[in-house]
């Protein structure tokens, strides 16, 4: 409904610490940028370790707090944007 492109990296646990994500996140705003797309989004739960410091050292800045349940139970979030 939104019209926006969400964006995400995942790592398989035993390469997480090595610099993959944000070589990945890197790349996929690169080649987005390529494609015409003018900004990215991603969500997540604020508690996920260094998930926004990642985003934010790309780039990305906060736009939304959120709160959404996740297994019956309340869990706080942000949205993240980045402005290619």
């Amino acid at each position: 409904d939104d019209d926006r492109y969400d964006c995400g990296v995942v790592i398989y646990s035993k390469y997480r610490g090595n610099g993959y994500a944000k070589a990945g996140l890197q790349l996929l705003c690169n080649e987005a940028k390529k494609n015409g797309i003018k900004e990215l989004y991603d969500n997540f739960e604020i508690d996920r370790g260094h998930t926004l410091d990642l985003f934010q050292s790309i780039g990305f800045k906060v736009v939304e707090e959120q709160t959404w349940k996740k297994f019956g139970k309340e869990v706080k979030g942000v949205l993240v944007k980045i402005e290619l």
